[in-house]
């Protein structure tokens, strides 16, 4: 965490650091298979801006950036960022909404109704890099020039 706030004023940015983890795809025939993997290192930094209110240094924007990659259980690679994502809501002090996923906990399993404590919020923008062999195609000269006729 690093505190750029003076007078209350500013920005708190911090950094999170998760290791390890699964991914997994919809099915969908994809060239790469159809989605499970592991995850290496994934980094979220957050940055928070306050402002006094009141007296107060009160939050009231924030942006989250972060990046993760991963290998398909067929040794493909993936490379994920998001960027521009923001906060909508933050247990206790709203409800999770029903189309949201239980919280988990500690071992992957649906935290308990006490601990269902967390954020959700939407992004902006998503770059996905799968990097996978595939099969090769064969062509001739001639079926390449035939593209540009």
């Amino acid at each position: 965490m690093v505190d750029n706030r003076v007078g209350g004023n500013g920005t708190i940015v911090y950094t999170s650091t998760f290791n390890g983890g699964t991914f997994n795809f919809y099915a969908g025939g994809w060239p790469w298979g159809d989605g499970t993997g592991t995850l290496g290192t994934t980094t979220l930094i957050t940055t928070v801006q306050y402002m006094m209110i009141g007296g107060v240094s009160t939050p009231y924007a924030s942006v989250v950036n972060g990046n993760t990659s991963g290998e398909f259980d067929n040794g493909c690679l993936l490379s994920f960022a998001i960027a521009n994502g923001s906060g909508v809501g933050e247990t206790p002090y709203a409800a999770i909404p029903a189309t949201y996923p239980f919280f988990l906990d500690g071992t992957c399993n649906p935290a308990s109704a006490s601990t269902q404590f967390g954020t959700w919020g939407t992004v902006i923008t998503i770059t996905m890099y799968i990097n996978c062999t595939v099969a090769e195609e064969g062509a001739s000269w001639g079926a390449v020039k035939s593209l540009y006729r």
